[in-house]
């Protein structure tokens, strides 16, 4: 309804120059031609859409055996990155595949992103690492993208050569998010090596690059601190959504 109404009042009023700043008059009216054929609509309904679903997830995964308090203020946190990345649209693309790619995707990373938040926050770690670590953990799976549908299922179940391809969606992770970083999406740079980094281990036997222990400790090598937090929600979260599939524990 707000596009449809902007729409008539441009038609009936032509100019609109002393209204619009000189630097944005050619943005402004790019965007009312958007709205004219229709794609601000699509777009509005993809968002809502998107939004819609992201609440219905975190208040699904709020009602888990966590802190009610930290529960709640993890998931403002993360309803609130969504809220606020959505207004970049090459951002909202992205969520809208997550969404569409299956049925659980999106609701992974949602859930990986609230428990990521309510540790860290459990951790006391400040608010502007609140919200990258919650951003990391949205976006810690977007390389999956890249990995052919067919393995997107229990990587236990996967042969060497299909595992293989499987765990490259850490390095399709990077790539993606340094596209996106060059095509102007200003993500904090913790998010690109939290999707590199996620399923390192301390031993070192993780991938993709086989780090050890804590990046504080071993002079800048080992693991970023939120790629462990991130891991490990990961790992918690796993273990609710194979209880509630009915299967065995890991």
């Amino acid at each position: 309804a707000y596009y449809s109404k902007l729409v008539r009042v441009a038609e009936k009023y032509e100019h609109f120059r002393p209204f619009v700043y000189e630097k944005d008059y050619k943005q402004f009216q790019q965007f009312l031609e958007y709205c004219r054929t229709g794609r601000g609509n699509e777009t509005l309904i993809k968002v809502n859409a998107i939004r819609n679903t992201a609440d219905q997830i975190l208040n699904s995964i709020s009602r888990m055996n966590v802190d009610k308090t930290l529960a709640e203020e993890s998931k403002k946190v993360v309803r609130d990155i969504v809220n606020t990345t959505m207004a970049e649209p090459k951002i909202a693309t992205l969520l809208d595949k997550m969404l569409k790619m299956d049925g659980e995707f999106l609701s992974h990373s949602l859930a990986v992103s609230m428990v990521s938040t309510a540790f860290a926050k459990s951790l006391n770690f400040p608010q502007d690492a609140l919200n990258k670590i919650s951003e990391s953990g949205l976006y810690h799976d977007i390389g999956m993208f890249r990995v052919d549908a067919e393995l997107h299922q229990d990587p236990t179940t996967l042969s060497g050569a299909e595992f293989k391809a499987y765990k490259a969606h850490t390095l399709h992770g990077q790539e993606i998010l340094d596209e996106l970083y060059h095509q102007g999406v200003k993500l904090p740079t913790e998010v690109e090596i939290v999707a590199l980094q996620h399923h390192e281990k301390f031993n070192g036997l993780g991938y993709p690059n086989n780090k050890k222990g804590r990046q504080e400790e071993v002079g800048g090598q080992g693991i970023h601190p939120f790629a462990r937090i991130v891991s490990i929600a990961e790992g918690f979260v796993d273990l609710i959504e194979r209880y509630n599939k009915g299967k065995k524990p890991l």
